[in-house]
């Protein structure tokens, strides 16, 4: 939590949650006001936390990897400097 709440505005976390994103795991989005983010259909437990300035679309899960757990994609928009 301590690298997020350092970073500057723009942060993007990707990682496979093992917990619904939307759900707050571990209070990540509480604690460093960061928002989830995770594909549009299906359970979402991989998936992202992103800046609040961040605009996110086009999340997706990709091909099977081998794991229990699939790939995330998403494409972000980030404003003007």
């Amino acid at each position: 939590m301590a690298f997020a709440k350092r970073s500057e505005r723009l942060l993007v976390l990707g990682a496979d949650w093992n917990k619904v994103v939307d759900d707050d795991p571990n209070d990540i989005g509480t604690r460093t006001g960061l928002k989830p983010r995770g594909p549009d259909e299906g359970t979402r437990i991989d998936g992202f936390y992103v800046s609040q300035v961040i605009n996110t679309n086009d999340l997706h899960k990709l091909a099977q990897t081998g794991s229990d757990h699939r790939p995330v994609k998403m494409t972000i928009t980030v404003p003007a400097p």
